[in-house]
C-alpha cells in the first residue's frame, strides 16, 4: 500500500521536530546574518541596505532597517512576511496583512524566536533564561543584541508576535 505525503509527513514529525522548529530557523538566520560584518554593518542608519528577499527592493537609506532585517530573517527561516510596493510592511501590521503570523496576548510566555514590538521598532526574541532576555536587531549604529528591551518584556509593555506553525514557502 502506498502513503500519501501527509502520512509520510506525520511520520517524521516528531523525528524532526526538533531540529526544524520555526523559532530554531528564525534564530539561525538572525544569527548568520549577525556573523556576517558586512550585514552588521549595512543595518545602520546610514547605509544601504540590500534584503535577501528579492520582492523587498528599496534600500532603506537614512531609514531604519529594523523591520526588513526582521523580515529577511524570516524569508531565510521560509516565511513570507507582507511586502508592498518594495518595502516591508510595518510588523505591527503582519498579524492583519497575514495569517503567518499572530499577536500573543498577555497571558502567553515568550520565546526564542519571537518578534517583539514597541513603538513601531521590531526585533527579534534571541534568549531567554538565566540573566535578561535579549533581542536581535537593527539600530542607529547597526545590528545589535542585547539585553535593552528586557525590562519593557518583563513589564508587558510590548507587542509580541509568533509566526505560526506552517510556513508558505
Amino acid at each position: 500500500m502506498r502513503r500519501t505525503d501527509r502520512e509520510l509527513d506525520a511520520t517524521f514529525t516528531d523525528l524532526f521536530l526538533p531540529i526544524f522548529r520555526p523559532a530554531q530557523r528564525i534564530l539561525a538566520a538572525a544569527r548568520r546574518f549577525a556573523d556576517a560584518p558586512a550585514v552588521v554593518a549595512s543595518c545602520a542608519l546610514s547605509a544601504r541596505y540590500r534584503s535577501v528577499n528579492p520582492r523587498i527592493t528599496d534600500g532603506y537609506v537614512g531609514r531604519s532597517k529594523d523591520a526588513v532585517f526582521v523580515a529577511d530573517a524570516l524569508y531565510a527561516a521560509g516565511f513570507a512576511p507582507p511586502v508592498s510596493a518594495g518595502s516591508c510592511r510595518d510588523p505591527v501590521d503582519w498579524p492583519l496583512l497575514s495569517q503567518l503570523f499572530v499577536t500573543l496576548g498577555p497571558q502567553q510566555a515568550a520565546r526564542s524566536g519571537d518578534l517583539l514590538c514597541v513603538d513601531g521598532h521590531v526585533e527579534i526574541l534571541v534568549r531567554l533564561g538565566p540573566g535578561p532576555p535579549e533581542t536581535l536587531g537593527a539600530r542607529r549604529n547597526g545590528l545589535v543584541q542585547d539585553a535593552c528591551y528586557a525590562r519593557l518584556l518583563r513589564l508587558g509593555a510590548c507587542q509580541l508576535l509568533r509566526p505560526r506553525l506552517e510556513p508558505p514557502i
